[in-house]
C-alpha cells in the first residue's frame, strides 16, 4: 500500500498503519502523537484519530502535512473512526458510545466547522469500547466493532 509516495508492507491493520503514517518523519509525524484508527476522508485527506489531542486529525495524503484538526468536547476518547459524505462516526470509548457529526455541506474535507449531531441509538454507553467502525453507504448502516463485547454492533 502506498500513501504519499511511500510504500508500506501488506499488513493493513488499522492500528500497525496509523503507526507507519506517524513514524514517517513528516509534519503530520510531529502533530498526531497517539493514533488509533484512520479513515479515507475527502479532498485527498486521511483522518486519524488521535487519544492524546483527544482530536481528529486531517492529513493531506500526498504531503503527509496536517490540513486541519477538529477537537472533541473534554470527555472525548476517540478511538473508532468512519467517513461518509455528510458525517462523521467517532468510537468514543470514554462515552461509550458512537458520536455522529455533521460536516460543513457534506464535506468533512472542507475544515474543522463541524458540529455534534447524535449518539448513534441516541444514548450514551451503547457500545462499551467503540474500537473499529464502517458505514455501508448503500443501507446505511452502521457497523461498530466492539472491543469489550467483542461483537459487532449494527445500526441505522
Amino acid at each position: 500500500m502506498s500513501i504519499g509516495g511511500r510504500s508500506f508492507g501488506s499488513r493493513v491493520g488499522g492500528a500497525a498503519l496509523v503507526c507507519a503514517l506517524a513514524l514517517v518523519g513528516s509534519v503530520a509525524a510531529q502533530t498526531v502523537q497517539n493514533p488509533r484508527r484512520i479513515a479515507a476522508g475527502p479532498n485527498e485527506l486521511i483522518l486519524v484519530a488521535d487519544r492524546r489531542h483527544r482530536a481528529i486529525i486531517a492529513v493531506d495524503q500526498e504531503t503527509l502535512e496536517t490540513a486541519w484538526s477538529f477537537a472533541l468536547p473534554d470527555e472525548g476518547a476517540p478511538f473508532g473512526l468512519a467517513a461518509t459524505g455528510r458525517y462523521l462516526y467517532i468510537g468514543n470509548t470514554k462515552t461509550m458510545n458512537v458520536e455522529v457529526y455533521r460536516t460543513p455541506h457534506g464535506n468533512p474535507g472542507s475544515g474543522p466547522d463541524i458540529k455534534f449531531e447524535y449518539n448513534l441509538g441516541h444514548t450514551t454507553g451503547l457500545v462499551g469500547n467503540p474500537i473499529a467502525i464502517d458505514v455501508d453507504r448503500k443501507s446505511r448502516r452502521v457497523f461498530v466493532l466492539d472491543g469489550a463485547d467483542k461483537q459487532v454492533n449494527v445500526a441505522r
